[in-house]
């Protein structure tokens, strides 16, 4: 693998070619290497370069419309499936900065991080299109009782602007790995037992799971300005 002082001299074409010849290497299961593909994503978030950008749509447009056909609520949409990966484009140009960019570790959670956009856009579409002028309410309900555990309180958000909530959440999470957690957790409804069964890779410890939400919850519970935002701030 080559240095980082390397790396970084690489031209964007260079950086953006290996990207995409160790893209191939991966979805042929062969041994790749990684960090050109997160060098051409910290070029284009960190170092503002619009070329990397049009580089990314180009490596990963396959990629991003598999994940919105594959998404539960594409078919309900009557969009094509350009649109939303335009839009989920757009969401990631727009949501990943400079700072968030440093709480990612790796491609991986980059990518997790776009998924999130794609369910985003199609989620806020369907919202809009089933009930007009209004949003759906957001339920971040606590983590369930591990076995032999004592509980933990629960958060219900009613009636709350999904977008607005989600921006002050963010900027009150760590890292991109806590992101990942409530997304799977409160957006696809999984409990801490099936994500450790579907994202092995990511969680494989359902008791860090359970102390990972307890922590984030207990942070956002503690929050002035999340509190004043949802009304409880006595």
């Amino acid at each position: 693998m080559p240095p980082a002082a390397d790396l970084a001299s690489l031209s964007l074409s260079g950086v953006a070619h290996r990207c995409k010849q160790e893209t191939e290497r991966f979805f042929q299961r062969i041994s790749s290497d990684t960090r050109y593909c997160f060098e051409l994503f910290r070029r284009a978030i960190v170092d503002r370069t619009d070329l990397a950008w049009d580089l990314i749509y180009t490596q990963y447009s396959a990629l991003v419309l598999g994940w919105v056909k594959q998404h539960a609520g594409f078919a309900a949409c009557g969009e094509e499936a350009p649109h939303f990966a335009n839009r989920s484009f757009e969401k990631m140009w727009s949501a990943m900065t400079p700072e968030k960019f440093t709480h990612s570790p790796d491609l991986s959670s980059l990518l997790s991080y776009w998924q999130m956009c794609v369910h985003s856009v199609i989620t806020d579409h369907l919202r809009r299109k089933n009930r007009p002028g209004s949003d759906a309410p957001l339920p971040l309900d606590g983590p369930q009782e591990p076995p032999g555990g004592s509980g933990t309180d629960t958060i219900i958000i009613d009636e709350m602007e999904q977008q607005a909530l989600w921006a002050l959440i963010r900027k009150r999470l760590h890292n991109a790995r806590e992101e990942q957690l409530l997304y799977y957790r409160f957006v696809l409804d999984l409990k801490p037992s099936e994500i450790c069964t579907r994202f092995p890779e990511e969680f494989s410890n359902v008791n860090e799971i359970y102390l990972m939400l307890q922590n984030i919850l207990a942070r956002l519970r503690r929050d002035p300005e999340l509190r004043k935002f949802l009304g409880d701030d006595d």
